[in-house]
C-alpha cells in the first residue's frame, strides 16, 4: 500500500492512488488530538488481498506525525516507536 497522509481535521473522504486509479480510501475523524481512520470497503479489500498474498496475513502501520515546521514524532522503524499491527 502506498504511504498516505491525513490532515489535522475531520474529513468525510480521503483519496489515495492505488494501481493507477484515485480511490476513496475512507474517512478521518480528528478530535482533541486523536485521529480515527475508517478505511473504505474498497481499500480494506485491497489491503487484505495484498497482506494475505505477500505478508503472511499481517499488516503493520508505522505512524509519523509532522507539523508545518517539519518537526516530527514517530518513525518508519518499528524498533523505535510503537507499531500498529493487524492480522487477518
Amino acid at each position: 500500500m502506498p504511504e498516505f497522509r491525513v490532515p489535522t481535521q475531520s474529513i468525510s473522504e480521503f483519496e489515495i492512488e492505488l494501481d493507477g486509479d484515485t480511490v476513496n480510501a475512507g474517512s478521518v475523524n480528528y478530535v482533541c488530538g486523536t485521529w480515527t481512520i475508517a478505511f473504505s470497503n474498497e481499500i480494506t479489500a485491497a489491503i487484505k488481498e495484498r497482506v494475505l498474498a505477500h505478508q503472511g496475513g499481517t499488516i503493520e502501520f508505522y505512524l509519523v506525525v509532522r507539523d508545518l515546521a517539519g518537526n516530527e514524532s514517530g518513525s518508519m522503524n518499528k524498533d523505535t516507536y510503537e507499531v500498529v499491527e493487524y492480522t487477518w
